[in-house]
Formats: structure tokens, sequence, C-alpha cells
């Protein structure tokens, strides 16, 4: 099971990086939904060309979110690979 989930994740990252492109975006909102087990959060963004409009929290963790800030996602507009935050330092949060 560990097996094929890892080629899942590879699979993933691979098409980001052949057919992805990173796109600025800024974060309009923030909504927690309370699951069974889980508290999720989903977030609206703003992205230069328009996608992706909302992402979730395996995209980027909350305690690294704050409505208004500017971050950069790696998006694949075929949608054959999940969006994904780079794990770089987040770009200056605007006032």
């Amino acid at each position: 099971m560990a097996l094929i989930a890892g080629a899942m994740v590879g699979a993933n990252q691979q098409a980001l990086h052949e057919r992805g492109h990173d796109v600025a975006c800024r974060i309009t909102s923030v909504t927690q939904r309370h699951g069974s087990q889980h508290i999720n959060y989903e977030y609206r963004v703003n992205c230069d060309g328009g996608a992706p409009s909302t992402i979730n929290d395996t995209v980027m963790p909350p305690e690294d979110v704050t409505v208004g800030q500017r971050v950069v996602l790696r998006y694949d507009a075929s949608g054959a690979a999940l969006t994904s935050w780079p794990r770089t330092p987040p770009m200056a949060k605007s006032r």
C-alpha cells in the first residue's frame, strides 16, 4: 500500500514538473470545515490568470496561511496533477 501511495506522489510531482507552471496568488479567505475526525481548511485564492480559485490544507498548512498573503503555487492547468506549494519562504504579506 505504501509503495502505491509513494508512486502516486512521485507521478504527481513529475507531472507538475513537466506540465505545471508557477502562478502568483493572493489568499482571499479561509474556511474551516469540521469533519468527523479532522478540521479541514479551504482557501479561496485570486491567482494571476484566474486559476486555481481554491486550494486546501493538503497544499498549504493552516499555520502558514494569512488572508491577504501573496504566495506562489505550482499549478497544472490540465488537471492531471495536484496543485502544490513550493517549500520556499512565502512572498511578503501586503498590508
